[in-house]
């Protein structure tokens, strides 16, 4: 081949680059919620469960994360599969549940809070607050991004997902 002619990202190294870069910056977030949620509380007075909310979802959010994936068992499917196990569909319901109940405490104070009068019972650390608006945020457009992309990553690529039956034999099913 000539020079200039190999543009672009192509094999399996590619994959594993893009695979370790979006899971370090999921892992990241997790710990910069947990991080930003314990440093600020008690420094928001207009809902003051805002901090206890990041400080759950971090390590919640890397439980449901982790809960799923298992090394794969045979030579068929390639390093990692994604289990629907009946442990982390518990853990999963339960993520779902506490975004959801954060988005109640993030949302509703967003027209009311004060970000600059540390006296005033509406007030709650600047930092504290947009870092929980935007990682509320983020995670619904990531949510819609995901059911957006689903229909074509289902179509157009054989991903092992485990299915695990209520006996407990295991299969792979590629989707």
């Amino acid at each position: 081949t000539s020079i200039g002619t190999e543009v672009g990202c192509r094999g399996p190294d590619c994959k594993l680059f893009g695979v370790v870069l979006l899971a370090l910056t999921f892992i990241g977030a997790e710990i910069a919620s947990l991080g930003v949620g314990a440093a600020h509380v008690h420094q928001c007075p207009i809902e003051e469960k805002i901090p206890v909310f990041l400080v759950v979802s971090g390590p919640l959010w890397l439980l449901g994360g982790l809960t799923g994936v298992r090394r794969a068992r045979d030579d068929v499917t390639c390093c990692w599969s994604y289990s629907c196990g009946r442990y982390n569909i518990p853990v999963i319901l339960i993520v779902a549940a506490w975004f959801i109940t954060g988005n109640a405490w993030v949302y509703p104070v967003y027209t009311t809070v004060d970000t600059v009068n540390a006296t005033q019972p509406s007030y709650c650390q600047p930092t504290l607050y947009y870092f929980a608006f935007c990682y509320v945020t983020i995670k619904w457009i990531m949510a819609v991004m995901a059911a957006m992309a689903l229909p074509f990553v289902m179509t157009t690529m054989s991903l092992p997902f485990t299915i695990q039956s209520p006996g407990g034999r295991r299969g792979y099913a590629n989707f």
